[in-house]
């Protein structure tokens, strides 16, 4: 994309960061009765994930949209 003049060479950079794996956990819903087991709620934090930087690019072609 960069050699097609698509994105900007700062652009570039900012995809290619490093990155991490996410990673998920799960919080009780405190609010349900259970027998045996509680019910979780699962939750996956995109901090530094691989999808992060994208979405970031994403979001700042869109936001003036």
């Amino acid at each position: 994309m960069m050699k097609n003049g698509l994105i900007s060479k700062k652009e570039h950079s900012v995809i290619l960061e490093r990155n991490k794996t996410a990673s998920f956990y799960a919080l009780p819903k405190t609010h349900k009765t259970y027998s045996l087991f509680p019910t979780l709620r699962p939750i996956t934090s995109g901090t530094n994930s691989c999808t992060k930087r994208i979405s970031e690019l994403v979001d700042s072609f869109l936001k003036p949209a």
